[in-house]
């Protein structure tokens, strides 16, 4: 406002020189006195005309005190436009007692006057008074604001409080568990984003945490159902995790838990793996032991670390045992000894026979032309053997192989039967066999022909082998539920109770006769069940005899779904 106030006085400054300059010339001083007084009243400054320091006119002073005013040469405006320069300055006057601020110019002589300096000075009051003015007007914006300020504040502050109060009960439930929560409406937009966030992370974590309850429910599935003994220890060595399966090795670990290997097992070999993988450099990552459980089954154990959770000592290390139970592989592996040996002895008897006829026809030729059609007619019966044998392990390697879905189908028991009767008619007919079926033509099941033609036709040749002549087969089917039961029983001698539990073995005959005779090679039965549990069905002796003096066999099989 000074600044606005000393320009003016500028302007006015210029503004009257232009008027002395375009003005008739003054008679007199007094003339000019009496212009500048009129002119100072219009413009509302105060006017004078200084020369050589004397004042000739003021429009501020009557005329007749001009000679006792002080010489105005020193004045600083004054001495500035002497210099021809513009003169400015800002100070109390003494003649007035007001504070003003002065402009003042070096003027020509025009108007009939002597060259001098023509000085303009406004009065800093009315700047003070708007001053007050606009301070009094700016404390009560000021208040006003300041109190609308803190209205707007407190309710922004309970707005964003009752936000806050939303985002902290969700974040509170979140880490209680509950990740269904989501936060509603929130009033006003400037949470919306962080909404929108917050919703989004619960929703993510609902996800991640279903995942993970998942994964570890099937983790746990298959922990439990591992045919293999699991033992976790955490950093101090003591039990975390257990197994069902190492429980049944060692009754007492389920009780124990949280206690050492030795409390638990009482094994020595085992608590001595355990100090060994804590104590050990870090580059020992597996150890092998062998032990036995609680009830003397030999089992290998492999012992292995890994690494601590997070935020626990670098150095401390979990170890992982797993306990195997070696009675299965070993039983497994005299399984496949005796088989290997069964089919080595069932091959090499007929190769032997073969062989010993071939070096008889070869080394000594007998004379007799019916002498030496039946040294060919045995070497015939036991390469049919042989390749009776080879065809039955066939058959047993196929039955172990995956089925697939497509290979299984609808199957008539009725019309296999007639098939397999069919392709026996000769050695049915030569015996003089009666066949008694009582088989329903719609009885139906899911099974694949070729492979229940082939268990059936075992059955039918067992039956015709071990009839007497004219002796009597029955084949009866029924369904019970889901399941279809069809029995093959015989008149034959039946089957010694000593020896029930072993017929469907590999390679076992009732009669082993290998080199003649209507001895089987021992691959039937096998085959049958093998091939029925491949389709998900079974076969079993009957308990006890029905209608016929021999064997009865049971096939089970599901009926087309």
């Amino acid at each position: 406002m000074v600044r606005e106030t000393q320009e003016r006085a500028v302007a006015h400054l210029d503004t009257i020189i232009w008027l002395l300059q375009n003005a008739q010339e003054f008679q007199d001083l007094e003339g000019l006195d009496k212009w500048t007084s009129d002119l100072g009243k219009r413009m509302g400054v105060r006017i004078t005309y200084i020369h050589n320091g004397r004042v000739l006119a003021d429009s501020s002073v009557p005329f007749p005190r001009l000679p006792s005013l002080e010489d105005h040469s020193a004045r600083p405006e004054v001495v500035a436009a002497n210099e021809g320069k513009l003169g400015v300055d800002q100070r109390d006057s003494p003649t007035l007692e007001k504070e003003m601020i002065y402009a003042a110019r070096l003027a020509p002589a025009i108007a009939g006057l002597p060259s001098g300096v023509l000085r303009v000075a406004a009065p800093l009051s009315q700047v003070w008074k708007r001053s007050a003015t606009l301070h009094k007007r700016f404390m009560v914006i000021f208040g006003l604001t300041l109190a609308a300020s803190v209205l707007l504040s407190l309710l922004l502050s309970r707005r964003i409080s009752k936000s806050v109060r939303i985002f902290s009960n969700m974040a509170r439930a979140i880490s209680k568990g509950e990740f269904s929560r989501r936060v509603g409406p929130i009033p006003g937009g400037e949470f919306r984003d962080l909404a929108e966030t917050i919703n989004h992370m619960a929703e993510s974590i609902e996800s991640h945490i279903a995942l993970i309850e998942n994964q570890r429910g099937q983790l746990a599935a298959v922990f439990e159902s591992m045919s293999d003994g699991v033992m976790v220890l955490d950093e101090q060595g003591r039990i975390e995790v257990a197994n069902r399966t190492l429980g049944e090795m060692f009754p007492n670990v389920a009780q124990l838990m949280g206690k050492t290997p030795i409390e638990a097992l009482r094994d020595m070999e085992v608590q001595h793996a355990v100090d060994v993988m804590r104590t050990s450099p870090e580059d020992r990552e597996k150890l092998t032991l062998r032990t036995k459980t609680a009830d003397g089954r030999p089992v290998e154990v492999e012992c292995a670390s890994i690494a601590a959770p997070s935020g626990s000592d670098r150095n401390a290390r979990q170890l992982f045992f797993l306990f195997r139970d070696l009675s299965s592989f070993q039983r497994n592996e005299k399984i496949l000894k005796d088989f290997l040996t069964n089919a080595s002895h069932q091959l090499k008897t007929p190769l032997t026979s073969i062989r010993g006829f071939s070096e008889t026809l070869l080394e000594a030729p007998p004379a007799d032309p019916d002498k030496a059609r039946n040294f060919l007619g045995r070497i015939l019966d036991n390469a049919n053997r042989m390749a009776s044998i080879i065809n039955g392990l066939l058959q047993l390697a196929r039955s172990e192989r995956p089925l697939a879905r497509t290979e299984v189908e609808p199957v008539s028991v009725s019309r296999v039967l007639q098939s397999v009767l069919e392709s026996l008619a000769f050695p049915i007919q030569e015996k003089d066999l009666h066949i008694h079926q009582d088989v329903d033509p719609d009885i139906m099941v899911q099974a694949v022909r070729t492979d229940l033609e082939m268990v059936f036709t075992n059955l039918m040749e067992n039956a015709v082998r071990n009839s007497p002549r004219g002796g009597r087969i029955v084949l009866r089917a029924k369904s019970s539920g889901d399941l279809v039961e069809t029995t093959v029983a015989d008149d034959g001698p039946g089957v010694d109770p000593m020896i029930r539990d072993r017929i469907f073995e590999p390679f076992f005959r009732a009669n082993a006769n290998p080199v003649g005779g209507d001895s089987g090679s021992g691959l039937g039965l096998a085959i049958c069940r093998k091939s029925l549990e491949r389709l998900g069905g079974k076969i079993k002796l009957a308990p006890g005899r029905i209608e016929t003096q021999g064997a009865a066999f049971v096939v089970i099989l599901p009926t087309p779904s």
